[in-house]
Order: C-alpha cells, then sequence, then structure tokens
C-alpha cells in the first residue's frame, strides 16, 4: 500500500511537463530564442507587436477633409472657394461680390489736326490753318471699378484724363501748284499733264497756349476669349475683346499767334512784283493816276504790321468710344494685368470761334503831284517821282472777329496697361 503512493509525484510531474510542451501551447518560446522573420536567434525572449499601418485620408465627402497648405490663387466669385465641410473664410465687406478695382497707362498718337473750318472765307485776314495733321502724343491716366459678371464678361466704370496735345507749334497751310518748270509735264497743245506739287508751309508761329486735353467718363465690358479661341502660352496669356461708351469734354485753350508782316488794306502805293532778273521788285501803283491834291482826291493804304492774334479756346462735350484688344496675365495676390491696344474716338476738338487781334498801324496819304517834284507836293509831304504822300504816326488797333472756328476730331491710336485688383 505504501509503495503505490511513491507514483503519485512521478504522475503529478509527467501531467506538467505536457501541459508546458509545444504541442499544448502555440505561443511558447524556449528561453533564450527569439523570432526575427523567419530566423531564429539566441537571446532575451522578446514579444513582437505588429504594428498598424494608417490608410491616407482621402479629401472627399466620405472622409475627413485634408488641410491645404499650398494652391493655386482664386479669383472673382471663385476665390471664397472651400473644400467640403470646411469653413468658409470672409475677406471682408465686398467678398465674394467679383468686384476690383483698377488703373490703367496709356500713350499713343492722334490722327487728326485743328484745322479751319472754312478755310475759304473765314480765315482771319488770311491766319488760319489747313494742313495740321496731329494733335501730338497724348498719354492717358485711368481709374475705375468693375464687377465679374461671368467667367467670360466683366462691366466697368472708369474716368479717363487725355493730355500731352496741343493745337501745334505753327499755323500750318499746304498750298498747290502746277509744275511749270519741268517740260516734260506740257503736252503738245501746252497743257500741263502732271499732278499738282503740294507744299506744306508753317506760315505763323504759335507763341503760347493750345494745349488740348479730355476727361471721358465712360462704362466698358470687357469679354474674354480664351474659352472660345483658348489661352496663348499655357494659359498664361488669356486674350479679349473690349468697348467703352460715354461722355467726353475736350477743351482746347486759347493759343496766341504772331504776325510780324502783317496785311495792308486800301490803295496800295506800291505794286510788289518781279523785276527783268526775277529779283522782287515794287513798282508804284497807278490806280491813283489823275488825282491831285488841289481837288481832294487821295489815294489812301492803311499797313498793319508786327501783330499778335488770339484764338478764344472752348470745352466741347461730345459722345465718345472705344474699341479694345488685349491679353490678360493673372498675377498672386489677386493680381491682374491687361495689356492692350485701343482706337479711341472723342469727338471734336474746336476753338470757340471768337479772334481777337492787335497791329500796330499807319495811314498813308499819296496824289499825283503836278509838277512831279517836290515843289508840286503840299508842304510837308514826301515825293517818289512824281507821287506825294504823307503818312501818318504810328497807332495801336484792336479787333474782334467771330464765327471764325477752327476744329479736328481727336481720335487715339493708344497702346496701354491695365492693372486689376480683386476683393
Amino acid at each position: 500500500m505504501k509503495k503505490n503512493y511513491l507514483y503519485i509525484p512521478y504522475l503529478l510531474t509527467a501531467i506538467l511537463g505536457f501541459a508546458t510542451s509545444p504541442a499544448y501551447s502555440q505561443n511558447a518560446q524556449p528561453v533564450g530564442m527569439q523570432y526575427v522573420g523567419s530566423q531564429q536567434y539566441i537571446g532575451q525572449t522578446q514579444q513582437v507587436v505588429p504594428t498598424r499601418q494608417v490608410q491616407p485620408t482621402i479629401n472627399s465627402i466620405y472622409a475627413t477633409p485634408m488641410q491645404r497648405v499650398n494652391e493655386i490663387p482664386l479669383y472673382g466669385k471663385n476665390k471664397s472657394m472651400y473644400f467640403y465641410n470646411q469653413q468658409k473664410q470672409q475677406d471682408g465687406l465686398f467678398a465674394d461680390g467679383g468686384l476690383y478695382v483698377f488703373g490703367a497707362f496709356s500713350s499713343g498718337k492722334t490722327s487728326d489736326g485743328v484745322n479751319a473750318e472754312n478755310p475759304n472765307n473765314n480765315f482771319f485776314n488770311g491766319v488760319g490753318s489747313t494742313a495740321n495733321k496731329d494733335m501730338g502724343d497724348p498719354t492717358g491716366i485711368t481709374f475705375g471699378f468693375g464687377r465679374t459678371m461671368s467667367s467670360d464678361l466683366n462691366l466697368e466704370l472708369m474716368y479717363t484724363k487725355y493730355t500731352g496735345m496741343k493745337y501745334g507749334d505753327y499755323v500750318r497751310n499746304e498750298y498747290t501748284y502746277e509744275d511749270e518748270d519741268n517740260p516734260d509735264c506740257l503736252d503738245e497743245d501746252g497743257n500741263n499733264i502732271c499732278p499738282p506739287i503740294k507744299e506744306i508751309s508753317d506760315d505763323y508761329e504759335v507763341v503760347s497756349g493750345g494745349k488740348i486735353s479730355s476727361d471721358f467718363f465712360g462704362i466698358g465690358f470687357q469679354y474674354k476669349l480664351d474659352h472660345t479661341f483658348g489661352a496663348i502660352l499655357g494659359g498664361m496669356l488669356k486674350p479679349y475683346i473690349g468697348v467703352q461708351v460715354g461722355y467726353a469734354m475736350n477743351n482746347l485753350d486759347d493759343y496766341k499767334i504772331e504776325d510780324p508782316d502783317g496785311y495792308t488794306t486800301g490803295d496800295s502805293m506800291y505794286e510788289e512784283g518781279e523785276d527783268e532778273n526775277g529779283e522782287p521788285s515794287q513798282d508804284m501803283n497807278t490806280d491813283c493816276e489823275g488825282t491831285t491834291g488841289e481837288n481832294g482826291d487821295y489815294c489812301t493804304q492803311k499797313d498793319y504790321y508786327d501783330g499778335e492774334i488770339t484764338y478764344i479756346g472752348k470745352n466741347n462735350q461730345n459722345f465718345g468710344y472705344g474699341l479694345e484688344a488685349g491679353f490678360t496675365i493673372t498675377l498672386e495676390n489677386n493680381m491682374e494685368i491687361d495689356f492692350f491696344y485701343k482706337r479711341t474716338m472723342l469727338g471734336k476738338v474746336k476753338t470757340s470761334g471768337t479772334v481777337l487781334s492787335s497791329y500796330y498801324t499807319t495811314k498813308t496819304i499819296f496824289y499825283d503831284g503836278s509838277t512831279g517834284t517836290a515843289d508840286g507836293c503840299k508842304s510837308g509831304d514826301s515825293h517818289d517821282g512824281n507821287w506825294c504822300y504823307y503818312t501818318s504816326d504810328e497807332s495801336l488797333v484792336e479787333g474782334v472777329t467771330n464765327r471764325n472756328a477752327e476744329s479736328g476730331d481727336l481720335n487715339i491710336n493708344e497702346f496701354g496697361m491695365k492693372i486689376k485688383y480683386m476683393f
């Protein structure tokens, strides 16, 4: 009996050894062994914890949106665009309205000059222009604001100031005459068959005044063509066309002209001509033949010289419009730049029609002497051959002439640059 109890410890030892064997526990590892990959190494026992891989979050309505760090700037109505479930940003009072302000600078040339409206009848004593070809090279400064109506159409309100123009440095006239010195211009019958020669002459100098300026208030429309014809250089340049209509105020300042030679009225004492060598000469006028100092039949000649003539300017109100074509470059920080060509028509530039004149003058009374010598003239009178004459003292004569206007169309071909800031 005592012998049977001796087997109990051996039985418990066998059961415990079986329970701790690899067949009973799959996670048990021998002391001093560890797994790295599929290899076993002798060392301390370590527990390998697998690392969980996190899938990237997609920015969609089914996942938490990612935060935007760098992005292409947006403009106009698209400026406040935001991702789903992200709070919309409020950038100010005009945000999300498609509004912008702009400034522009342009420079160009005019294509018409200021000339006498009726050169045949209304010249002031022959002082007027027929050959002024332009008004100079204007510069334009523009300010305004606009609104993006759609992805293709912008509406703009603007004010433009044009300066740098003037009447001109001279009163220029065009003279036409036939070439009589060229024998090839004459046909068998002696008729001149060559076209007339045209010559432009600077007859009078403008000594002061004559500045021209224009103020234009208008509304413009700008239509983008990139959706129709495509952009240029990979989208950097976006072409567009535009039109502006509005109200133009064209101002022409008073200008003063010098007329040193002046003119002569009455019965001229001398006739201007040429001698036998073609040189200028003065011959006594025979219009007063037969007149004598005894019976009071005198001929008179009035000479005007060293004159100044002032044309009074005027501000003219006109309908104006412009046609524009260009392309847009988009910049960062809500900025755009337009480069454009524009043909601008602003109506008439015109003087008031009033002309002020100031001349020094003398009057000469002359008659046929009875003897043809100094003895035949009245006491104190001078003589030239058989002519007696008397010259009065110099005096200043001022006058006013009306309805003598000069005008021209203010048409400008200009190139410019416009900078826009989007709210």
